[in-house]
């Protein structure tokens, strides 16, 4: 319960003046100090934000015919000078919108990065309640009343405007459907692993929608994946129109999307949308497999960098000899055998690969718990058969009792342990607190009495005693002094020097009747 400031130094109670039994005030203290760096980080994340776009406005809004360029006519005025391509100024010193741009509806989340709201108006902005909609850079960021009044508004495009509401769930705000990206180095199994990932959530009655964000070639799986994709390079408008059709609404709570397998301007671009990613990472040998260490470790430092939390680490193994693992704790698993001719068409005729896995289990309860996502599912039709066939008439019965079951001798068996258990549950709580006073006593090497003559004083503390005797008088002279508080408390003389205090105090007295001794002493 408490801790020594050094080897000579005071405990961390008596530094702070707080009572042996108050720990709650430094509990208060310590959650002061957490909530206080938690609202500092949250205020610089906010004031780099409104730097970002106080910076954009100075660049890209010039309100003088000529800006100090040197050029005539001005390079600013009149000239787009958006780093997207979105918004520049008009000849009028309007702001326009790109023709053929497109933005994207905002959503309930992303409000904390627009701290000063529309940025025409500067009204709140609110993705539950207020359509509004950002540039794919996340520069700007408009309310829908604002943008339809903009220059140019007829030529641009909103990706998913009509469908902005957002369904909250839980306490937290954050919206259906959840996108979860499965990212990792190419040759993971990380679209197979998506396939089997919604296989197993719809047997617990989760819909998911899968989403081939792999624009640049053709994926041969099943619904979701598109076979008769054109092959392409990527490059940045590619990357944005996958990114963009990762962020589409959708009627089912959990969105899969599969990552681009290298590290990228382009691959940061597709995971934007991206709520959380799973990271798959192929390695067959073991978890300390150094290539295997070298690859996870450079996919965790991206996704820190991009700030996109991992949900759970995945091991994808193609060694026959191992076992699907998942590890709750740690929320890391190993998963064996993705391999895309052994999923085959996905039927259950045709996958080799069994859903009764435990590292999939592992990964769909890590998911619904995450994300309070309730899963269910019948029993087999040989099992209904054979429940209905033996308990025909169960069905609407109350819960089994002795009395309703015409057994009342056997109710009395219950009635009479329960007659007593008050006064036990009590007893046994006393035997404990008399068994670690008396181990406190016993073990102490000497005693410490302290006290506080009213509430708002710190605890003072009288000479040490080397015996119990003494310190019990002590204690006792305090009380009939009409002390708030008294204290008598063991400590070990420890190696190094100083002393350490036992973490159960030998007794305690407080104003309003309380008063623990020990059974010697009452």
């Amino acid at each position: 319960m408490d801790e020594q400031i050094g080897t000579e130094g005071p405990t961390l109670r008596k530094a702070i003046g707080a009572p042996l039994l108050g720990i709650g005030a430094l509990g208060i203290a310590i959650s002061y100090v957490r909530n206080k760096r938690v609202r500092e980080d949250k205020k610089a994340e906010s004031d780099y934000y409104e730097a970002e776009l106080y910076e954009a406005d100075a660049e890209t809004f010039c309100a003088d015919k000529n800006c100090g360029c040197g050029q005539d006519p001005c390079k600013t005025y009149g000239a787009e000078r958006s780093d997207d391509g979105i918004v520049y100024v008009d000849e009028d010193n309007s702001i326009r919108l790109a023709k053929g741009s497109n933005w994207m509806k905002g959503s309930g989340g992303m409000e904390e990065h627009y701290v000063e709201g529309c940025m025409s108006c500067h009204e709140e902005l609110d993705g539950f309640r207020t359509k509004y909609v950002v540039s794919p850079s996340e520069r700007w960021a408009y309310c829908m009343e604002c943008f339809d009044e903009m220059k140019g508004r007829d030529d641009v495009i909103i990706n998913d405007a009509e469908t902005f509401e957002a369904t909250p769930y839980g306490e937290e705000d954050m919206e259906y459907p959840v996108r979860i990206i499965v990212g990792g180095p190419p040759h993971s199994g990380k679209s197979t692993l998506m396939n089997l990932l919604e296989d197993k959530m719809n047997q617990y009655g989760v819909d998911v929608e899968l989403r081939d964000l792999d624009f640049s070639s053709p994926t041969n799986l099943k619904a979701g994946f598109d076979p008769n994709r054109e092959t392409k390079d990527w490059d940045e408008d590619l990357a944005r129109d996958a990114a963009s059709y990762f962020r589409e609404g959708s009627e089912d709570k959990i969105v899969l999307g599969d990552s681009i397998g290298l590290i990228s301007q382009i691959n940061e671009i597709v995971s934007e949308p991206a709520d959380v990613a799973i990271l798959l990472v192929s390695g067959s040998k073991d978890q300390f497999d150094q290539s295997f260490r070298n690859a996870l470790a450079k996919w965790k430092s991206y996704y820190e960098f991009i700030d996109l939390p991992i949900l759970m680490i995945i091991r994808s193994s193609m060694n026959p000899n191992e076992m699907n693992y998942f590890d709750p704790h740690d929320n890391y698993g190993v998963i064996v055998g993705l391999d895309r001719d052994a999923y085959g068409e996905g039927t259950p005729q045709d996958n080799e690969i069994s859903l009764e896995n435990a590292c999939l289990e592992g990964m769909v309860f890590e998911i619904a718990q995450e994300y309070d996502l309730e899963l269910a599912n019948r029993n087999t039709d040989k099992h209904i058969d054979t429940i209905s066939e033996k308990w025909p008439n169960i069905q609407g019965k109350p819960t089994w009792n002795p009395i309703d079951a015409g057994k009342p001798h056997l109710g009395k068996i219950e009635d009479e342990y329960f007659s007593t258990f008050d006064e036990r549950r009590k007893a046994k709580a006393m035997s404990a607190e008399s068994l670690a006073t008396h181990m406190a006593e016993e073990e102490a090497d000497f005693y410490t009495v302290l006290y506080r003559e009213t509430e708002d004083d710190n605890l003072e503390v009288e000479d040490d005693f080397d015996n119990l005797n003494e310190a019990m008088s002590a204690y006792q002279r305090f009380i009939n002094q009409g002390m708030e508080e008294v204290i008598v408390a063991g400590y070990d003389r420890i190696d190094e020097g100083g002393y350490e205090e036992k973490s159960v105090a030998i007794a305690e007295y407080l104003v309003n009747g309380y008063d623990r001794r020990p059974p010697t002493y009452n």
